[in-house]
């Protein structure tokens, strides 16, 4: 959960009220990423209520000792991604 370059941020050392604010501005709009826009379709899913569970979890992992993001991999991402080539 470091992340993956070039266009994956890291979720680890994040505070949970700021995890929760960005997924808040993806689902309603404000924040937006090249199309296909993958995590607009999963914040609008989410309910206030996942919104505030995915962040506490996230906020609670463990940092690694290593925390930079993995490189670029030629495998396929389950969801398509503006933000990753395909």
């Amino acid at each position: 959960m470091t992340g993956q370059q070039p266009g994956i941020p890291g979720l680890l050392g994040l505070h949970a009220s700021y995890i929760a604010g960005q997924m808040g501005t993806w689902r309603s709009g404000t924040r937006h990423a090249l199309a296909p826009d993958c995590m607009r379709s999963i914040a609008v899913k989410l309910t206030d209520k996942d919104i505030t569970a995915v962040s506490t979890w996230l906020a609670r992992q463990p940092r690694p000792a290593d925390p930079r993001p993995a490189q670029a991999s030629a495998q396929r991402l389950p969801l398509a991604c503006g933000s990753q080539p395909q």
